[in-house]
């Protein structure tokens, strides 16, 4: 018989796992009506980098308020750190930029989420890596279920 703390982990799993959906679709919402608008003379928005400025201060406020809530930690390698927000920001502000060239969010988070299979080869190729059936079933998945998406929402877009 499972008693509740035998559920808390999976519970908090589906919680986190669905937040992040949530989150990230109301996120490619937000961006699709950001780059589709059109004011009133015909002009749309192109200003990809005056984006990237509100999402950077945010991601600082939202940081700092984690900051004062759980404390700083102590030795950590902010070289590494910084190269990985660097990267992060730049993804980001290319996605942008495309999206704002007339390329659809479900378009670009399915090439997103193909970016695991060169990853996959040429840690094959050049690290010797080895995966196993699971693994590559696994990302075949989650590319599927994105492309999957992807293609629902345009087809519900056409009929609506």
């Amino acid at each position: 018989m499972s008693t509740s703390k035998d559920l808390a982990g999976p519970l908090k799993l589906l919680i986190g796992a669905g937040g992040i959906y949530g989150a990230f679709l109301y996120y490619g919402s937000l961006q699709e009506d950001v780059f589709r608008f059109v004011g009133s003379d015909g002009t749309s928005f192109k200003q990809a980098w005056f984006l990237q400025v509100l999402e950077a201060f945010a991601n600082v406020v939202v940081g700092g308020l984690g900051l004062l809530t759980t404390g700083m930690t102590r030795n950590i390698p902010i070289k590494m750190f910084a190269v990985s927000g660097a990267s992060q920001v730049s993804a980001k502000a290319f996605t942008s930029l495309a999206l704002a060239n007339g390329l659809s969010f479900p378009v670009a988070t399915l090439a997103k989420s193909g970016k695991m299979v060169p990853v996959m080869v040429g840690s094959l190729i050049l690290g010797g890596a080895t995966y196993t059936v699971r693994e590559y079933l696994q990302v075949a998945a989650i590319i599927g279920g994105t492309a999957i998406v992807s293609m629902g929402k345009k087809v519900s877009t056409f009929f609506h």
